[in-house]
């Protein structure tokens, strides 16, 4: 039986909800930092998702989740789950121009793109809120389903706001008020109280993780960390976070070096002898690098079960079975050339592409190679780093406030 299991989402046009709850789900497993032409992202997701869980690499601002969270509450009081869409829609919109008069240039959804924008911000930072226990139902839909469900089985004496039992229930309680006029102008300032909010969220949803650890600790310098292995010489982190940094630490750098020589072999079948010279220079800086001076993880069976969950660590068994026979050449090869150079390796290479993209593999289908742009997948691995980093440096400077 084949390793790779092939899925598909499909909905129709004609049925807005579906098609929104499917966008949802799609978004909590994009992520594009590298392309996963060697079939890690797997593992990739199960470290990040580990360390830094309800992130994503879609995420610009922190204080996006309480912008989003404000708008899910008010559009939970409408009377249909229809009109608490449109309500939803709309908030999204003011808060654009919101944030926008409010003189924020950076990392607002939508700036460009205006009504032609696919991914709204809800979707967007979806996963967040639920992962953090903000939103305790599933999905967006399923939140206004049980608004909808709370508002016709409310007591009548409860008001014109609608449903409060039923928005307590889909809703943390304890979620700050939106502030006066954020509809009008607005920042991606946090305030105080929001701050400490989302750092409780986080602590309680995930109070083992990096990410909480970092939210509940003092201010860390992150000027310059590219990295979640960059901070280690800063912090004191405690043994088991210590592990999981080095392991993605591990991971990246393995098969960044596995990544080259895929593009050296396309380059290679390409009979482009530029790209073919940058490649084999690329794999020997990287097989030369001080980083190799490291042991590199053998990627054995268990090797991963200190830091990844039992579920985690069934999932990634083909990413972690091809890194640990990739690893396992380099450690023996005296050099680079000797590396590339190997048929057994190669074969390696090509066979996993084959084994995760089938008719699409390059180095198997001339009309695949012809779309290749020159680089594919040599991005080193971050476990969205740029995203957690930013969520931190927000929660920080509100820290910092008088």
């Amino acid at each position: 039986m084949s390793e790779v299991t092939r899925s598909s989402f499909g909905w129709l046009d004609a049925d807005p909800e579906r098609r929104r709850h499917m966008l949802e789900v799609l978004d909590s497993f994009v992520d594009k930092t590298t392309v996963d032409d060697l079939g890690i992202g797997t593992m990739r997701d199960a470290l990040a998702d580990t360390m830094f869980p309800g992130t994503s690499v879609l995420h610009t601002r922190l204080r996006y989740v309480l912008l989003v969270a404000w708008g899910l509450r008010q559009a939970g009081q409408q009377p249909t789950v229809d009109q608490m869409w449109a309500e939803l829609r709309h908030h999204e919109w003011r808060t654009l121009a919101s944030l926008q008069k409010g003189g924020e240039e950076q990392g607002v959804i939508g700036s460009r793109a205006q009504k032609t924008l696919q991914r709204m911000p809800s979707s967007i930072y979806s996963s967040a809120l639920k992962s953090w226990g903000i939103r305790k139902s599933s999905t967006i839909g399923a939140y206004f389903q049980l608004c909808h469900l709370g508002a016709r089985h409310q007591d009548p004496g409860a008001g014109e706001l609608g449903a409060p039992s039923a928005l307590t229930s889909a809703l943390d309680p304890n979620l700050p008020a939106a502030p006066a006029g954020v509809l009008r102008e607005a920042s991606f300032a946090l305030r105080r109280e929001e701050a400490e909010y989302l750092r409780e969220r986080i602590r309680r949803s995930h109070p083992h993780s990096i990410f909480a650890w970092l939210a509940d600790h003092e201010a860390v310098d992150l000027t310059g960390s590219r990295a979640p292995w960059d901070i280690t010489p800063l912090v004191e982190l405690p043994k088991k976070l210590r592990h999981l940094v080095e392991a993605s630490r591990g991971v990246s750098f393995s098969i960044l070096g596995a990544s080259l020589l895929y593009n050296l072999l396309l380059a290679e079948l390409r009979e482009d002898e530029e790209r073919v010279d940058h490649y084999r220079a690329a794999l020997s800086g990287w097989f030369s690098d001080p980083e190799a001076d490291d042991p590199l993880p053998s990627f054995r069976q268990g090797e991963l079960n200190t830091v990844l969950s039992a579920a985690d660590i069934q999932r990634i068994e083909s990413s972690r079975a091809f890194l640990a026979e990739w690893t396992g050449h380099v450690r023996t090869a005296d050099s680079a050339e000797s590396l590339s150079g190997s048929r057994e390796v190669r074969q390696l290479i090509s066979h996993r592409e084959r084994r995760m993209k089938g008719k699409r593999a390059r180095l198997h289908n001339p009309a695949a190679l012809d779309q290749w742009s020159g680089a594919s997948g040599t991005a080193r691995l971050t476990f969205r780093w740029p995203v957690v980093r930013q969520h931190l440096e927000d929660l920080y400077e509100a820290g910092a406030e008088a």
